[in-house]
């Protein structure tokens, strides 16, 4: 009985395995190779500008002197994988080498607007920096001695992985126009939970929790990079991992190191870095708005992208850790399941006049680098669902109107972007649009049977709402190219609502097509995202401390405008960005003739870009702004150029 009792003990034991991938693409499948000194891209015949860029741009980090963990440089090898749907990446050692998923990430919010090869030099290769750099003392004892893999298990033992992700997320935010460093949505975890009076222990922040929400290493790992350079200097991270890593003490090694640098202890170096941001950290916002449902607090739960379907009933998504993602009907505070939601990566769905449309994850039984997303409909009244399309390669979809169309974008493996017009019924193409000037579309909703609406961006990392006729294909510019995030578009009764990070917040905006007014709808200190307007109602979710959770509020046209986006007539905005030193905190600030209007919130990352100017033509009303004239945006300097002090 004993032995049964053990056996039974045993099988109930999981642990995860992670190999090398057999067949991962076709015998057919050709490849192409650029070489240099410092690194070799692998790629496949048609992507040669993309693997010329990434060479262009990797010399130029390799040169670039200034947050350095070393002068070690050692060739990389690169393959541009461009057949996943997966938008990722990584650096390995055992053979020494990084891979690249292609597929840009179309969520505007989480990885911004900037071009995904681009982001992911950027990260990428300071991982490679940190593999070279940290060969030293006993790590490097343990290279010679058991070559790569001894290594990888020396520097790992050694350093948390929170500095290795948060150190490289440090590096492309300080590098670029738009790290994840410099947006708000990568930087409402902890705000989330300090509003929500939670206090975690240091043990849960580091290892995270399968009950509550808790921020991952990328987010903890980059607020404590940033706060060591900012108060110890360029030079603080690269002393600490040189100690750590050469084990000068052969006890927790990283959090000797780090004493032993700064003079204080692990524990008070993480105290005061928590204390330093909870500082900058806005006052909580009045609770007006209320919460659609009753906050689960027993696990966290995320209720995200409602849709009105009836006077009291929305629609939306719910995800937690006990519950598969799945599509729910709420009625009177109570919800029921509709149906659970297929494997998906791209989490948005659309909705239309009871049917719904979203995006489901496709997986290619052969080859382990090769797959697909697919369009899904469903009747919201059945609960019956219908393949639409099989190994395409289509996002963030809405159905049109009438029922009979559907728009969504596409991204061939090529790395080519339109959107295409597809039959409701069968799933059939019926007309591609892409962009003449070469903008790469995202969250495309329906106008009438006839417009479209859509986030676009453009090569350079800017974003702009943008309507396109379905007739022609002419595209019209509605608000300038600027560089932040938006999307989640929402279009009603002539409107346009979505969200944006104009002012150093996710917000929501709301864009009248008849005159062409933008104003501010909702505003505050966490992002507000997925908004969905009625006659009488918003609705929008928002990061909690229990997930991502819905609120209501009532729609008060006389009292819409919170506050002016823009002000006064013919004025100019610059966005000054300086860095005052190591040891000072560098000054963001929206300027409009002289008058300090708002903060971005950057805790003090350091920026590279010199200065953005926009002239806009405009006439102010009582609670709108008109944009008389299409806006000019002077580019910042792009951060291939931007390397410059």
């Amino acid at each position: 009985m004993r032995f049964f009792f053990l056996l039974f003990g045993v099988l109930l034991v999981q642990a995860a395995a992670i190999a090398q991938r057999f067949g991962g693409n076709p015998a057919r499948q050709r490849w192409k190779q650029l070489a240099t000194d410092t690194v070799r891209v692998i790629y496949a015949p048609g992507l040669d500008s993309q693997a010329q860029r990434t060479v262009s741009l990797i010399h130029r980090l390799a040169a670039y002197d200034s947050f350095r963990l070393g002068k070690r440089t050692e060739p990389i090898d690169i393959v541009l994988q461009h057949r996943s749907v997966i938008s990722n990446a990584y650096v390995q050692l055992g053979p020494f080498r990084s891979e690249w998923m292609l597929m840009p990430d179309l969520n505007n919010f989480s990885s911004g607007a900037m071009g995904w090869s681009d982001l992911l030099a950027l990260h990428e290769y300071r991982h490679v920096e940190q593999l070279n750099n940290m060969n030293s003392g006993l790590s490097k004892a343990a290279r010679i001695l058991f070559g790569q893999q001894g290594y990888d298990l020396a520097i790992n033992a050694a350093v948390p992985n929170w500095f290795f992700e948060g150190d490289a997320t440090w590096q492309e935010s300080a590098l670029s126009a738009q790290g994840r460093g410099r947006l708000p949505h990568f930087l409402n975890a902890y705000p989330a939970l300090w509003q929500g009076g939670k206090n975690y222990a240091w043990l849960k922040l580091r290892n995270g929790s399968l009950k509550d929400v808790v921020p991952n290493h990328y987010e903890l790992g980059y607020l404590l990079i940033n706060y060591g350079v900012t108060t110890y200097g360029e030079t603080f991270w690269p002393r600490v991992i040189k100690r750590a890593v050469s084990y000068s003490s052969l006890l927790y090694p990283f959090q000797q190191a780090l004493a032993k640098t700064t003079h204080v202890s692990y524990a008070q170096f993480r105290k005061n870095a928590f204390d330093w941001y909870r500082k900058q950290q806005p006052a909580a916002e009045p609770t007006v708005p209320t919460w659609l449902l009753k906050t689960q607090t027993r696990y966290a739960t995320d209720w995200q992208y409602p849709y009105a379907v009836g006077p009291d009933t929305v629609v939306m998504q719910k995800s937690s850790r006990i519950h598969r993602p799945g599509f729910y009907l709420v009625t009177n505070n109570k919800a029921r399941l509709l149906r659970t939601r297929d494997i998906s990566l791209d989490q948005p769905f659309g909705y239309r006049n009871g049917k719904l449309v979203y995006a489901a994850y496709e997986k290619d039984p052969r080859w382990g680098w090769v797959s697909y997303s697919s369009l899904r409909t469903v009747d919201v009244r059945t609960g019956k669902q219908q393949r639409l399309t099989r190994h395409t390669r289509y996002f963030t979809p809405d159905m049109a109107p009438g029922l009979d169309k559907v728009i969504a974008v596409k991204v061939t493996d090529s790395g080519r972007a339109s959107l295409d017009l597809l039959s409701a019924s069968t799933g059939s193409l019926l007309a591609s649009y892409v962009s003449p000037l070469g903008y790469l579309y995202t969250d495309p909703k329906f106008l009438s049977d006839s417009v479209v609406v859509t986030a676009a961006r453009n090569q350079q990392g800017a974003m702009a709402l943008l309507q396109l006729s379905l007739r022609d294909g002419q595209e019209e510019l509605l608000t300038p190219f600027l560089p932040f995030s938006l999307g989640y578009l929402h279009a009603f009764e002539g409107s346009i609502f979505f969200t944006a990070g104009f002012s150093g917040n996710d917000d929501v905006y709301c864009y009248r097509l008849a005159d062409k007014t933008l104003w501010q709808v909702a505003g505050g200190n966490i992002g507000k995202y997925n908004v969905h307007a009625t006659a009488d109602k918003f609705y929008w979710s928002e990061p909690t401390a229990e997930g991502q959770q819905v609120r209501v509020a009532a729609q008060e046209r006389d009292k819409i405008c919170l506050s002016y986006l823009i002000l006064l007539h013919r004025i100019t905005l610059t966005i000054r960005c300086r860095l005052l030193g190591t040891r000072n905190r560098p000054v963001f600030s929206i300027s409009i003739a002289g008058d300090l209007i708002t903060k971005i919130r950057c805790f003090g990352l350091p920026c590279l870009v010199k200065m953005y100017s926009i002239p806009y033509k405009l006439s102010c009303r009582t609670s709108t702004t008109r944009m008389s004239e299409a806006m000019h945006w002077v580019l910042p300097l792009h951060m291939a150029d931007g390397f410059r002090s």
